[in-house]
């Protein structure tokens, strides 16, 4: 019978075992565990070279992660992407046994680059702007087997049925608000003429690293056929989260030097960020038997909305 855990964790020396017998490596000279969130991500040094070692959430599919392998491989190309490494089996993929069932993962190159995260630089987002556009370009020479979509509206739909079970649960004060910002946003999503192509899916101005004004992009985790928009809203997103409004201009004008955005406005932007935010509320609210209610309660959700009163403010100014 399976063990009813919610989530148990790799001690670092375990995940040596597995690499060791798993992969052509030697000389490992350390392992740690950099984060456990939706998944778990370690990092290996061995004498010569760095590697990540991704252990997927449970319900992770493998074909949405073989094809994210294959996108990253793509991208590889043309040295956007970091991509993942064959195992002595010839394989990307390895499964693991844990107490709540089996899991997947792979092992892949590391970064050693300058991280995005605190945007010191004035250059820093006009190039993530235009890498991201050129992570765009190329990929729509790109094709799959394997139908992995970033499906908006199957997103927002999901994303609220998981809120709006919770507000109801905590009976959150927001909940009135919550419902008519929601039906404003339904109804009026107009997204038929929008440019798709394959995405990134997590472009918040994170995992990504650059050297030398050249950018190359990591963590596909949610990464399929979708809008460019999307992307471009996930960036905006992050500078809202992060109090960096002014480097979205920045970060627009590294974009249209590579390519331009059809149908780009206010209205379908701010539209975008909110199901950004939506999605990403409900990711944290799907974790809350892990991260407990004193991450995840009032102060939380508050927090979120003023977020989401703030997008529904600048909706109503356009």
């Amino acid at each position: 019978m399976q063990t009813d855990i919610v989530k148990s964790i790799l001690s670092p020396n375990y995940i040596k075992d597995i690499v060791l017998n798993n992969y052509d490596i030697s000389r490992v000279k350390n392992i740690f565990l950099i984060k456990s969130g939706l998944n778990d991500v370690y990092m290996i040094n061995t004498q010569n070279s760095q590697y990540i070692f991704k252990i997927y959430h449970k319900s992770k599919e493998t074909n949405n992660i073989t094809f994210e392998n294959e996108y990253m491989l793509f991208l590889k190309q043309y040295n956007l992407s970091t991509y993942p490494i064959k195992n002595n089996h010839d394989k990307y993929i390895v499964s693991i046994k844990y107490p709540e069932g089996k899991k997947f993962a792979v092992l892949m190159t590391y970064i050693p680059y300058n991280d995005f995260s605190y945007y010191k630089n004035n250059n820093e987002a006009y190039l993530y702007g235009k890498y991201l556009a050129k992570l765009h370009k190329k990929s729509k020479q790109f094709s799959s087997l394997y139908n992995k979509k970033v499906d908006i509206k199957q997103l927002l739909s999901k994303s609220l049925a998981i809120i709006i079970n919770f507000l109801s649960k905590i009976q959150s004060p927001h909940l009135n608000f919550f419902n008519k910002f929601i039906i404003f946003i339904q109804n009026n999503l107009k997204i038929d003429d929008l440019e798709k192509g394959y995405i990134h899916g997590d472009t918040h101005g994170g995992n990504a690293k650059y050297y030398k004004s050249k950018v190359t992009f990591f963590d596909f985790e949610f990464s399929g056929y979708g809008y460019y928009l999307y992307d471009i809203a996930t960036f905006k997103w992050g500078c809202l989260i992060g109090k960096r409004k002014n480097d979205f201009a920045k970060f627009i004008k590294g974009y249209l030097e590579i390519l331009s955005i059809d149908n780009y406005d206010k209205i379908l932007l701010y539209q975008f960020v909110a199901i950004r935010h939506l999605f990403v509320i409900s990711l944290d609210i799907d974790r809350f038997n892990i991260l407990g209610y004193e991450i995840i309660g009032k102060s939380y959700i508050n927090k979120r909305i003023k977020l989401l009163k703030y997008i529904n403010k600048k909706l109503m100014e356009v």
